[in-house]
């Protein structure tokens, strides 16, 4: 599987240097262990070798060097609090300032992370100073056609949209694209198609569904053959069932569903779930009687995913909430079961609506 990783830091490279006081060699090993746990896809181990460097960078060299800093950032993005991600970006941004100024390209990655940490928490406004601080120092100090200055715009845009605003990001994936796209190789390609695929997601945001498809398009035709069966290339199909769902257009989603179905096989015990969702409407009369409850519905999901012989089998006690049950059951996609490589038809399958009252 051939993916381009957008890199998390790539302003502020380690450079081992220890003191005379320092116990090099620990650092080193720590370092290393560190270093290898990440590259196994081990993330507990790496998050504890991690926390283990710093806290000898930190006796070893103190708190403003830039081993210290780069620890800080390392552990920052293996955090399992969004809380601990806050503190250690904050951290190395403050000692980075220090070490360099406060224009200094090397601090886009603390900018950045911090950025993400504080925009996942809802904090939007100094989300946006730091996002807005980040491009005013890579406009200024990286070349517009280089790499750097594309995953920034790339890592920029994604916070826009993920967490910030929908309408913000766009422009930044635009940037990105271009780059990408002056580069001959698979890395230019995979990078063009992320930049296409990340834009289709902006414009399913804004309901623009015409313009989410064709961008969802152009990144699909890439992934199906640089990158066949990642998450992304997933992905990818399910945003197009989404766009082509939200058309009207339910015969052109089919295909996705049935590729999303075959390169993710069901095992017999696994929730089978929708690729396709819509909210049931909340009955009228059962909202002005403060009525709350479920309804189980039974469906059969078809070789091309879409949904037939819905009834109800359950609910809460009252049958007010089956109507609206069905009637959101029968929009669902499906990807469909493949058996031997082919779609087939499945019975039975079961899907619980909550129906609970917001303040």
């Amino acid at each position: 599987m051939r993916v381009l990783i957008i890199s998390i830091f790539i302003f502020c490279s380690l450079t081992l240097e220890a003191n005379d006081k320092a116990d090099e060699t620990t650092f080193l090993e720590a370092y290393k262990s560190y270093e290898n746990a990440v590259a196994s896809g081990n993330l507990e181990e790496a998050r504890k070798y991690a926390n283990n460097t710093l806290r000898l960078s930190r006796s070893a060299f103190g708190n403003i060097h830039k081993n210290t800093a780069q620890a800080a950032l390392n552990l920052a993005e293996l955090s399992s609090t969004n809380r601990q991600q806050k503190t250690l970006y904050k951290f190395a941004l403050s000692t980075s300032e220090q070490l360099y100024g406060k224009n200094s390209i090397k601090l886009l990655d603390p900018i950045i992370g911090l950025a993400q940490a504080i925009a996942k928490s809802g904090e939007k406004t100094p989300a946006i100073t730091l996002l807005k601080r980040a491009e005013k120092i890579s406009a200024k100090s990286l070349d517009r056609n280089s790499l750097s200055y594309a995953d920034v715009n790339m890592r920029i845009g994604q916070i826009y949209l993920t967490y910030v605003t929908s309408r913000k990001g766009k422009k930044h994936f635009a940037q990105a694209k271009k780059v990408f796209q002056k580069l001959s190789n698979d890395d230019g390609q995979l990078g063009a198609a992320q930049a296409d695929f990340w834009i289709g997601k902006q414009y399913l945001a804004e309901k623009n569904n015409i313009k989410a498809t064709k961008s969802l398009l152009a990144s699909l035709k890439v992934f199906e053959v640089l990158d066949p069966g990642s998450p992304i290339t997933m992905s990818n199909h399910a945003f197009l069932i989404q766009a082509y769902e939200e058309r009207g257009k339910r015969d052109e989603a089919t295909k996705h569903c049935q590729a999303i179905g075959a390169m993710r096989p069901l095992a017999p015990n696994q929730d089978y779930l929708p690729v396709y969702y819509t909210r049931p409407n909340y009955p009228r009369n059962a909202n002005v009687a403060g009525i709350e409850g479920f309804a189980i519905v039974s469906l059969t999901i078809d070789k091309e995913g879409f949904v037939a012989n819905t009834k109800v089998v359950a609910n809460s006690g009252t049958n007010v909430f089956d109507k609206a049950a069905i009637a959101a059951a029968k929009k669902f996609r499906y990807a469909p079961r493949h058996v031997d490589g082919t779609p087939v038809a499945t019975n039975n399958v079961r899907y619980k609506f909550n129906f609970k009252l917001t303040n």
